[in-house]
């Protein structure tokens, strides 16, 4: 499979992009720090051992999320992405296997509670912020269905291996 033709085209703008993905980071760091700031410094290890775990997965700039991969709950069609063989998701399910593994979505969630699906320009045209607050209202509708959860953010810079 090749990779998305936009990125041969992002070579002219390239600082840019990396710029926005530092704010990203940033912003997500922000973020995770907000949401978990009157968690308690340290937990027992009962504690720890009977949470919940999610692994939420960030693709990055110039990658997509299909309405097939949203209607059949895949992370991600793409070879290139987090379920390729011997890649983490599937080393996930193997070790982890009661956690629940979702996508982020930089379109948001559907009615139910689903990440949309989106496209490669969807994960460049927005404000950061905008970006931000979809990721929290994710973790924040999350956490309101299952409170008792370990939280594992993964991402990968711009989209491409």
């Amino acid at each position: 499979m090749t990779k998305p033709a936009l990125v041969a085209g992002h070579r002219h703008f390239s600082a840019r992009l990396l710029l926005k993905l530092g704010v990203f980071v940033a912003l997500l760091l922000s973020l995770l720090s907000t949401l978990f700031a009157h968690a308690p410094a340290t937990a027992s290890a009962s504690r720890a051992s009977s949470a919940h775990k999610l692994f939420l997965f960030v693709q990055g700039i110039d990658t997509d999320f299909s309405s097939d991969d949203a209607a059949h709950n895949r992370l991600s069609g793409h070879i290139y992405s987090f379920d390729q063989p011997g890649g983490i998701v599937p080393r996930l399910a193997k070790t982890e296997p009661g956690a629940t593994l979702k996508i982020f979505s930089y379109n948001g969630l559907d009615r139910s509670g689903h990440p949309q699906p989106y496209a490669c320009q969807d994960t460049f045209t927005q404000h950061l912020s905008v970006y931000v607050n979809k990721l929290q209202v994710q973790v924040t509708n999350y956490l309101n269905t299952y409170p008792d959860t370990n939280i594992y953010v993964i991402g990968h810079s711009l989209g491409v291996p």
